[in-house]
């Protein structure tokens, strides 16, 4: 198994994680990897990095073989008061660039590399963004409250309005024969 980023701490995370497989710094745009040379691709929660889902798809149909699979995931708008969400740190510079993509998007850049759709799935969020037990921490308004630090506050709107909401995007395309 092969993997791939183009950050190092990325990568370090990966390997702590799956000692069995081999990772290399590299873009999903330009892969080292030959042609028609793959089974499968998947790629999770990356391309809101790019702006041009066609460079990903063409890549991805350059190193498979035919009749391989392409996994992909994605976010469906922001994962607003998730932990999991990549922010930069307080006190940092930084610049995480970020694209929303629709499915039509992913759709027409899939088709016009070759792809079949095989799947495509949109689980929904949680019902509940907010616990009902979850008590508001005191807030300090010297400085502008954290936004997310007010859902609490609102638990009962927070809720309404996300429930149901689609989270993830997650497609299954495959290359013909």
């Amino acid at each position: 198994m092969l993997g791939f980023d183009i950050s190092p701490g990325m990568l370090a995370h990966a390997r702590g994680n799956v000692p069995a497989a081999e990772f290399a710094e590299a873009s999903f745009t330009s892969l080292p990897v030959d042609d028609a040379s793959a089974d499968h691709v998947v790629c999770t929660l990356a391309l809101s990095h790019l702006q041009d889902l066609g460079l990903f798809f063409g890549e991805a149909a350059r190193v498979l073989k035919p009749g391989g699979h392409l996994v992909i995931s994605g976010t469906r708008g922001h994962f607003i008061g998730s932990p999991l969400y990549p922010l930069i740190e307080e006190d940092t510079e930084g610049n995480v660039r970020n694209w929303r993509h629709s499915t039509g998007e992913y759709l027409r850049a899939a088709l016009k590399h070759g792809f079949v759709v095989r799947a495509c799935e949109e689980p929904t969020r949680p019902d509940l963004t907010v616990e009902p037990d979850e008590l508001p921490e005191p807030l300090d308004l010297s400085e502008p409250p954290d936004v997310w630090a007010l859902h609490p506050w609102i638990a009962d709107a927070v809720n309404a309005a996300r429930a149901g909401m689609t989270a993830l995007i997650i497609w299954h395309f495959q290359l013909p024969v």
